[in-house]
This record gives structure tokens, C-alpha cells and sequence, in this order.
């Protein structure tokens, strides 16, 4: 059998993911992992596949790892938020609500996660959730309120990923008992989203 390169490791083990052989998905990781251990695209990967395989310890000994070489640079360049979304996942698949909150900090005050205001704005949303979930609804309205300046700044006021988040911040404003604010932020939702399938219909007459 050829020896494989690092880079033929992980080709292998997406395509592995990409075909459900989560076992051979593993095998290949840490076989990468093995010559590249800093690289945090291997070690990702073999996160996924443990989980897969029902190890979700093995899973996120692995996450953590991942997240740590990201950033630290990691070979590939990977951000750290884009793997902290997995592990605060299973964090909140297990009702680990404080864990999931720390690592959102963690990450988010890391120079790294700076350089994707997206991926910004989607651990706030990921905060906010976890808030809703635990019946603290001042804080997750601050949390949705952050995503949705990450993407204003990204994408603008009017872009249907901006929009989107407004129906749930609505929605934390009825639970906190300001009905009209909910209801006028439901409304500009609305109003929105039909001007945008408005332009995309005339857009293709």
C-alpha cells in the first residue's frame, strides 16, 4: 500500500464523511493527525467521525484540540469559530448550557474568530439560543442584538441573513412583556423579507 500524505489523508477522510464511512473517515484523520498534528482541518475532521460513531467524548477531546490549533494558526488556516459551532453543539445536546457559554466567550475573544464577522454572528445567535434555553431572555436579546450588527456591517439592513434573526429577537421581547416592540419588529421582518421576494419575482418576469 502507498503512504499516504497528509493531504491525501484528509481527501480521503472528507470523501469518507461525504460517502456515511465514518469509521474509514476516522481511520483517515488520524492517520493525517499523526503527521500533522497541529493541523486543525485533521483533527476536525476525526471530531466529526467520532460523533458519528457514537464516541462523543472521543468527540470532544477532539473538538478541543481542533479549536486550540485554529487558534494557534493551525496548517490550514481554519477559524476557530467554524469549530467551536460543532462542540457547542454537543455541548448543548448534553444540557452542558455553561460549558457552550464559555467556549462561545473563548472563541469570540479570540484574534482569530475577528476575521469572519459571519462567523461572529452566527456564535452570538449560538448564545442567544443557549440563553433562551436556560429562561434568560435579557441576555439573549443582547446576543441576538449582536449578531444582528455583525451582519448589518457584513451584509446591510436590508439582507435576508440581517432580517432573519429579527423574528427571533421579536420573540424575546414578547417573552420579556414588550408586545408593541415585538410586534413592530415582526412587522419590519415581514415587510422585508416580501420586499426582497417582491424584487427577486420581478427580478426574473
Amino acid at each position: 500500500m502507498l503512504d499516504l500524505t497528509a493531504r491525501d489523508s484528509l481527501l480521503e477522510g472528507r470523501q469518507a464523511l461525504k460517502n456515511r464511512d465514518f469509521a474509514g473517515a476516522a481511520l483517515a484523520f488520524g492517520r493525517g493527525a499523526a503527521m500533522q498534528p497541529d493541523n486543525s482541518a485533521h483533527l476536525h475532521g476525526a471530531a466529526v467521525a467520532a460523533r458519528r460513531l457514537g464516541d462523543p467524548e472521543g468527540a470532544e477531546i477532539l473538538y478541543r484540540a481542533a479549536v486550540a490549533a485554529a487558534e494557534q494558526r493551525g496548517l490550514d488556516g481554519t477559524n476557530p469559530a467554524v469549530i467551536a459551532m460543532r462542540l457547542i453543539d454537543l455541548y448543548r445536546s448534553q444540557g452542558r448550557y455553561r460549558d457552550a457559554e464559555r467556549l462561545c466567550f473563548r472563541v469570540l475573544e479570540s484574534k482569530r474568530a475577528d476575521q469572519s464577522m459571519i462567523a461572529r454572528s452566527r456564535l452570538h445567535v449560538c448564545l442567544a439560543d443557549l440563553y433562551r434555553r436556560q429562561g434568560r431572555f435579557a441576555a439573549a436579546e443582547q446576543a441576538y442584538r449582536a449578531a444582528i450588527a455583525d451582519r448589518r456591517t457584513v451584509f446591510g439592513d436590508r439582507h435576508p441573513k440581517t432580517v432573519q434573526i429579527l423574528p427571533h429577537l421579536a420573540d424575546v421581547c414578547r417573552l420579556l412583556g414588550r408586545h408593541d416592540e415585538a410586534d413592530e419588529l415582526s412587522r419590519q421582518a415581514n415587510d422585508l423579507l416580501n420586499a426582497v421576494e417582491y424584487s427577486r419575482t420581478v427580478g426574473h418576469a
